[in-house]
Protein backbone atom coordinates (compact mmCIF):
# COMPACT_ATOMS: atom_id res chain seq x y z
CA UNK A 1 0.00 0.00 0.00
CA UNK A 2 1.49 3.30 -1.03
CA UNK A 3 0.51 6.42 0.77
CA UNK A 4 0.45 9.64 -1.23
CA UNK A 5 3.31 12.05 -0.51
CA UNK A 6 2.72 14.74 2.07
CA UNK A 7 0.82 17.63 0.63
CA UNK A 8 1.11 20.82 2.69
CA UNK A 9 -2.49 21.75 1.91
CA UNK A 10 -3.84 18.54 3.48
CA UNK A 11 -1.25 17.65 6.11
CA UNK A 12 -1.74 20.95 7.94
CA UNK A 13 -5.41 20.20 8.59
CA UNK A 14 -5.73 18.22 11.81
CA UNK A 15 -7.80 15.06 11.84
CA UNK A 16 -10.57 15.16 14.39
CA UNK A 17 -11.72 12.23 16.50
CA UNK A 18 -15.16 12.23 14.85
CA UNK A 19 -13.60 11.63 11.44
CA UNK A 20 -11.51 8.82 12.86
CA UNK A 21 -14.61 7.31 14.46
CA UNK A 22 -16.53 7.57 11.19
CA UNK A 23 -13.70 5.91 9.28
CA UNK A 24 -13.51 3.25 12.00
CA UNK A 25 -17.24 2.45 11.69
CA UNK A 26 -17.06 2.43 7.90
CA UNK A 27 -13.99 0.16 7.83
CA UNK A 28 -15.71 -2.24 10.24
CA UNK A 29 -18.85 -2.27 8.13
CA UNK A 30 -17.13 -2.80 4.80
CA UNK A 31 -14.86 -5.52 6.19
CA UNK A 32 -18.05 -7.48 6.85
CA UNK A 33 -20.11 -6.40 3.82
CA UNK A 34 -17.50 -6.91 1.11
CA UNK A 35 -17.13 -10.67 1.64
CA UNK A 36 -20.93 -10.99 1.25
CA UNK A 37 -20.78 -8.85 -1.89
CA UNK A 38 -17.96 -11.07 -3.18
CA UNK A 39 -20.03 -14.18 -2.51
CA UNK A 40 -22.96 -12.62 -4.35
CA UNK A 41 -20.81 -11.80 -7.38
CA UNK A 42 -19.23 -15.24 -7.38
CA UNK A 43 -22.67 -16.89 -7.18
CA UNK A 44 -23.82 -14.90 -10.20
CA UNK A 45 -20.70 -15.89 -12.14
CA UNK A 46 -21.20 -19.54 -11.18
CA UNK A 47 -24.89 -19.55 -12.15
CA UNK A 48 -24.15 -18.06 -15.56
CA UNK A 49 -21.29 -20.51 -16.14
CA UNK A 50 -23.48 -23.48 -15.18
CA UNK A 51 -26.26 -22.26 -17.47
CA UNK A 52 -23.81 -21.87 -20.34
CA UNK A 53 -22.45 -25.36 -19.73
CA UNK A 54 -25.89 -26.97 -19.60
CA UNK A 55 -27.03 -25.18 -22.74
CA UNK A 56 -23.81 -26.06 -24.58
CA UNK A 57 -24.09 -29.69 -23.54
CA UNK A 58 -27.73 -29.94 -24.62
CA UNK A 59 -26.86 -28.33 -27.95
CA UNK A 60 -23.96 -30.68 -28.60
CA UNK A 61 -26.00 -33.77 -27.68
CA UNK A 62 -28.89 -32.67 -29.89
CA UNK A 63 -27.02 -31.46 -32.95
CA UNK A 64 -26.17 -34.74 -34.68
CA UNK A 65 -29.53 -36.52 -34.30
CA UNK A 66 -31.41 -33.37 -35.24
CA UNK A 67 -29.38 -32.65 -38.35
CA UNK A 68 -29.40 -36.24 -39.60
CA UNK A 69 -33.01 -37.17 -38.88
CA UNK A 70 -34.97 -33.93 -39.24
CA UNK A 71 -35.48 -31.58 -42.11
CA UNK A 72 -37.85 -29.38 -40.15
CA UNK A 73 -36.68 -25.77 -40.18
CA UNK A 74 -38.18 -25.12 -36.71
CA UNK A 75 -35.98 -27.83 -35.18
CA UNK A 76 -32.86 -26.25 -36.64
CA UNK A 77 -34.05 -22.86 -35.41
CA UNK A 78 -34.59 -24.19 -31.87
CA UNK A 79 -31.11 -25.77 -31.88
CA UNK A 80 -29.54 -22.55 -33.15
CA UNK A 81 -31.45 -20.55 -30.54
CA UNK A 82 -30.18 -22.78 -27.71
CA UNK A 83 -26.63 -22.48 -29.05
CA UNK A 84 -27.01 -18.70 -29.08
CA UNK A 85 -28.33 -18.72 -25.49
CA UNK A 86 -25.31 -20.80 -24.50
CA UNK A 87 -22.95 -18.24 -26.00
CA UNK A 88 -24.78 -15.36 -24.31
CA UNK A 89 -24.72 -17.19 -20.98
CA UNK A 90 -20.97 -17.58 -21.27
CA UNK A 91 -20.56 -13.93 -22.23
CA UNK A 92 -22.59 -12.26 -19.43
CA UNK A 93 -20.25 -13.01 -16.51
CA UNK A 94 -17.29 -11.79 -18.54
CA UNK A 95 -18.98 -8.55 -19.53
CA UNK A 96 -20.24 -7.92 -15.99
CA UNK A 97 -16.87 -9.00 -14.48
CA UNK A 98 -18.55 -10.94 -11.68
CA UNK A 99 -15.52 -13.12 -10.96
CA UNK A 100 -13.08 -10.20 -10.97
CA UNK A 101 -15.41 -8.15 -8.77
CA UNK A 102 -15.56 -11.01 -6.28
CA UNK A 103 -11.77 -11.25 -6.11
CA UNK A 104 -11.31 -7.52 -5.71
CA UNK A 105 -13.99 -7.34 -3.00
CA UNK A 106 -12.24 -10.09 -1.01
CA UNK A 107 -8.91 -8.25 -1.15
CA UNK A 108 -10.54 -4.96 -0.15
CA UNK A 109 -12.33 -6.64 2.77
CA UNK A 110 -8.97 -7.76 4.13
CA UNK A 111 -7.53 -4.26 3.64
CA UNK A 112 -10.51 -2.70 5.43
CA UNK A 113 -10.00 -5.15 8.30
CA UNK A 114 -6.36 -4.19 8.56
CA UNK A 115 -7.00 -0.45 8.49
CA UNK A 116 -9.81 -0.95 11.01
CA UNK A 117 -7.27 -2.29 13.50
CA UNK A 118 -4.96 0.68 13.04
CA UNK A 119 -7.87 3.14 13.29
CA UNK A 120 -9.02 1.45 16.50
CA UNK A 121 -5.52 1.81 17.96
CA UNK A 122 -5.47 5.51 17.10
CA UNK A 123 -8.97 6.16 18.48
CA UNK A 124 -8.17 4.40 21.75
CA UNK A 125 -4.81 6.10 22.20
CA UNK A 126 -5.08 8.93 24.72
CA UNK A 127 -2.76 11.22 22.74
CA UNK A 128 -3.87 11.67 19.14
CA UNK A 129 -0.79 11.38 16.95
CA UNK A 130 -1.75 13.56 13.97
CA UNK A 131 0.90 12.13 11.64
CA UNK A 132 -0.15 8.54 12.33
CA UNK A 133 -3.81 9.51 12.05
CA UNK A 134 -3.18 11.22 8.70
CA UNK A 135 -1.36 8.18 7.32
CA UNK A 136 -4.11 5.77 8.37
CA UNK A 137 -6.92 8.01 7.12
CA UNK A 138 -5.09 8.39 3.80
CA UNK A 139 -4.79 4.60 3.61
CA UNK A 140 -8.48 4.28 4.43
CA UNK A 141 -9.34 6.78 1.67
CA UNK A 142 -7.23 4.83 -0.85
CA UNK A 143 -9.07 1.61 0.03
CA UNK A 144 -12.42 3.42 -0.17
CA UNK A 145 -11.53 4.76 -3.63
CA UNK A 146 -10.89 1.20 -4.83
CA UNK A 147 -14.13 0.01 -3.23
CA UNK A 148 -16.05 2.77 -4.96
CA UNK A 149 -14.93 1.41 -8.35
CA UNK A 150 -16.65 -1.92 -7.72
CA UNK A 151 -19.47 -2.26 -10.19
CA UNK A 152 -22.85 -2.66 -8.54
CA UNK A 153 -21.69 -2.13 -4.94
CA UNK A 154 -24.11 0.75 -4.38
CA UNK A 155 -27.09 -1.24 -5.65
CA UNK A 156 -26.07 -4.31 -3.66
CA UNK A 157 -25.60 -2.27 -0.48
CA UNK A 158 -28.99 -0.62 -0.89
CA UNK A 159 -30.67 -4.01 -1.26
CA UNK A 160 -28.82 -5.75 1.58
CA UNK A 161 -28.67 -3.18 4.35
CA UNK A 162 -31.77 -2.66 6.38
CA UNK A 163 -33.19 0.55 7.77
CA UNK A 164 -32.62 -0.75 11.28
CA UNK A 165 -28.87 -0.89 10.65
CA UNK A 166 -28.90 2.82 9.76
CA UNK A 167 -30.92 3.78 12.86
CA UNK A 168 -28.85 1.64 15.22
CA UNK A 169 -25.49 3.07 14.12
CA UNK A 170 -26.31 6.75 14.42
CA UNK A 171 -25.58 6.62 18.17
CA UNK A 172 -22.05 5.19 17.96
CA UNK A 173 -20.45 8.64 18.34
CA UNK A 174 -22.09 9.06 21.73
CA UNK A 175 -20.53 5.93 23.16
CA UNK A 176 -17.00 5.02 24.12
CA UNK A 177 -15.71 2.47 21.58
CA UNK A 178 -15.52 -0.73 23.59
CA UNK A 179 -15.58 -3.17 20.71
CA UNK A 180 -16.24 -3.25 17.02
CA UNK A 181 -18.47 -0.41 15.87
CA UNK A 182 -21.95 -1.30 14.75
CA UNK A 183 -22.17 -2.54 11.18
CA UNK A 184 -23.69 -0.37 8.54
CA UNK A 185 -22.49 3.17 9.28
CA UNK A 186 -20.69 4.09 6.11
CA UNK A 187 -22.58 7.18 5.09
CA UNK A 188 -20.73 9.77 7.12
CA UNK A 189 -17.29 8.26 6.55
CA UNK A 190 -17.93 7.93 2.84
CA UNK A 191 -18.67 11.66 2.69
CA UNK A 192 -15.24 12.45 4.14
CA UNK A 193 -13.43 11.63 0.97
Amino acid sequence: MTVPPDNPRTTDVPICEERLTDCLASAWSWSGDLPRFADSCQSKADRWAIAAGILAASTSVSVYPLLTKSDAPWAKFVLSFIAMLSAISALVPRVKNYGEQAGTARVLAAQYGSVYGRLLDIVRDTDLNQRAARLVVDEYQAIKAKKDTLRGITTWTTKHRSATDDKRTRTHRDEEPSGPPPAGDTDSADRTG
